[in-house]
């Protein structure tokens, strides 16, 4: 404990020096030195040592051994680029610039930059996965299908979950995009709400006899047919379709789309600019 409040105590240290308001993005410790990755909010990337010394980009190259965290500033910066800017105005010099980086540097991990996007589609995606797992393990509910309604609940509301949706949103009509999240949520989503429609089963507040193929079809309709971008519709639209899918869901003993549910998938299509009416 006496360590990690020596590394906080540094990096405050470090900050007050420097000039920029800044993000930690990560800590580098080398030669029993330790340095701190930051952000500026100019969405630089810099390395700063524990007086907020600036190393300049050949120092800060020759320090960084770790291709890890090198690979972990890329994707912080793109994201935060792709968000500010938006993927197709984004191009590579810009994050070769933020980065401070040689384009050695980052073609040495990424071939493209929607090779970049693909690594930050990746990572949300593990986030959202870890989430699930620790809701899962820590949500409580008299019965399984209150705890799924739940989580689903908290899932559509985490902002960190969704902090790249804007961004993905844009790539709604890639059919490789699509294809990905098709999979995403029939191969890892799906089986964690099976799971729990079984449980739901043996305490009687689920009576679906298909709780696998159930979970399939509800990621299905809910990520794909219900995502008002994919298909150009305004939020009226959006809304039928939930409801639609309400009472299907009851129909099949497997009532987990609650009203609360449906207003929260609502609202985040309108935070990101989903419905056809925001487009005009």
């Amino acid at each position: 404990m006496e360590g990690d409040e020596a590394i906080i105590l540094s990096y405050r240290s470090a900050l007050n020096h420097y000039r920029f308001r800044a993000f930690f993005i990560g800590l580098q410790y080398t030669q029993n030195e330790f340095y701190f990755l930051i952000l500026t909010k100019r969405s630089r990337a810099h390395i700063i040592d524990t007086n907020g010394r600036y190393l300049k980009k050949g120092d800060a190259m020759a320090r960084n051994k770790y291709p890890e965290q090198t690979l972990e500033q890329i994707l912080t910066v793109s994201a935060k680029l792709f968000t500010e800017k938006g993927f197709e105005k984004t191009s590579i010099q810009d994050i070769i610039d933020a980065l401070g980086m040689s384009k050695g540097a980052i073609y040495h991990h990424f071939k493209s930059k929607e090779d970049i996007l693909e690594a930050v589609m990746e990572k949300q995606f593990s986030y959202a996965a870890q989430m699930l797992d620790e809701l899962i393990q820590h949500t409580e509910a008299p019965s399984a299908r209150e705890k799924l309604v739940l989580i689903l609940e908290q899932v559509v509301a985490d902002q960190d979950a969704h902090s790249m949706d804007s961004v993905l949103s844009t790539q709604i009509k890639n059919p490789q995009f699509v294809v990905t999240g098709i999979k995403e949520g029939v191969k890892k989503d799906a089986p964690i709400i099976a799971k729990i429609m079984m449980d739901g089963k043996q305490d009687g507040s689920i009576t679906t006899e298909y709780p696998i193929e159930c979970a399939e079809v509800f990621m299905l309709l809910v990520n794909i047919w219900i995502n008002p971008m994919l298909f150009d519709r305004d939020q009226d639209e959006t809304l039928n379709r939930l409801k639609f899918l309400q009472q299907m869901m009851k129909q099949l003993g497997a009532d987990i789309l609650s009203d609360s549910l449906i207003q929260k998938i609502t609202e985040h299509h309108s935070d990101i600019g989903g419905y056809s009416q925001d487009e005009r």
